[in-house]
């Protein structure tokens, strides 16, 4: 496969030094728009581009702008695009919590609520399953460091709010995933589990907790009635992979001493569903989807390195890239 010039390159300065890593990131994925890209830094500046030239449409510095604070890793929540804006994790202060920007000049639309940021994503849930085309019935679902809120896209106004994390050194990351049946689920480290809640558009019930997957960072899978994912912490000694029952909360079965593992989810027209499982020490599994246990069709290791930022499956291009500064490596594989 031949390495293609770039169309186009551009750079901004990585300012952030600060917190427990002081890898200067980013930590979050770019966000592409028909006609731009979106890039979070992770001092918290928010930069877009053109899509088509790579000229710089804008920047703002968020994160200065509305004083937050540079928590233990800078800042880490990817965006949301949600019709014409972003929307950002800010964890600013006097409202700037969640700020919506304009994808046209950067300009802020609507700025809610006063929690710090976490670093899990915000995700959109709609009341009516598998359509975000009503605008009417759309809720951003916005986990931050100690609550999880439920906001009107239009204005920013908060429609409902749970209480998930704790104080201490602590970290919400994992961003939340929806159930087969349009609930969220929602699981973090440090004691706390997971949390399966029952939204609505003017309010939310929590409906099961338990620790059957607690995950510090990786975002689990849900798969018909199942959920899999690493339950454990990387400073924690080793993690399990486990799948667990939606309905129960109850572990189906649990594969000990696994790396942290990203996870995509695979399938091709009527078969059965297949996990592709990277862990960040350079480990892979490639399994099914299956309530039969921990089951590799195949397992491979990538070069050494450390894989914690988000993996990219195109077709049978699979692209990782190591962490560590300098060091950081991009590495296309064929599957």
């Amino acid at each position: 496969m031949l390495f293609r010039s770039p169309i186009w390159k551009i750079a901004f300065p990585a300012t952030y030094r600060q917190g427990v890593d002081s890898d200067t990131g980013p930590r979050c994925v770019p966000q592409f728009t028909s006609d731009a890209v979106l890039a979070y830094s992770a001092a918290g500046t928010l930069h877009c581009v053109e899509l088509g030239t790579g000229k710089k449409r804008w920047s703002r510095e968020l994160r200065k702008e509305y004083r937050a604070e540079d928590g233990y890793f800078g800042a880490g929540s990817t965006p949301l695009l949600v019709d014409s804006m972003a929307i950002v994790n800010v964890g600013g202060k006097k409202g700037g919590g969640v700020v919506a920007v304009s994808l046209a000049d950067g300009k802020t639309i609507w700025a809610a609520t006063d929690a710090e940021a976490s670093y899990a994503s915000p995700i959109l849930w709609s009341n009516e399953r598998n359509s975000v085309a009503d605008s009417s019935s759309r809720t951003v679902v916005v986990p931050t460091r100690l609550a999880t809120y439920g906001l009107d896209p239009k204005t920013g106004a908060v429609r409902w709010q749970f209480p998930f994390g704790q104080r201490g050194p602590t970290v919400n990351a994992a961003t939340p995933i929806i159930t087969a049946d349009n609930n969220l689920f929602l699981t973090a480290s440090y004691g706390i589990g997971f949390s399966i809640a029952k939204p609505s558009l003017d309010k939310v019930e929590v409906i099961q907790k338990g620790e059957g997957i607690a995950s510090q960072y990786a975002t689990p899978i849900a798969v018909g009635d199942t959920v899999f994912g690493s339950d454990g912490r990387e400073d924690g000694g080793w993690p399990n992979f486990n799948c667990i029952d939606i309905q129960t909360g109850k572990t189906v079965w649990s594969q000990p001493n696994m790396q942290i593992c990203h996870i995509i989810g695979i399938r091709q027209g009527g078969a059965e569903a297949r996990l592709l499982l990277i862990g960040i020490d350079g480990k892979m599994w490639y399994l099914p989807a299956s309530r039969e246990g921990f089951k590799p069709l195949w397992s491979t290791e990538l070069p050494s390195g450390k894989y914690r930022a988000l993996p990219a499956l195109s077709k049978n291009l699979l692209v990782v890239r190591t962490s560590g500064g300098s060091n950081t490596l991009w590495r296309c594989f064929e599957l």
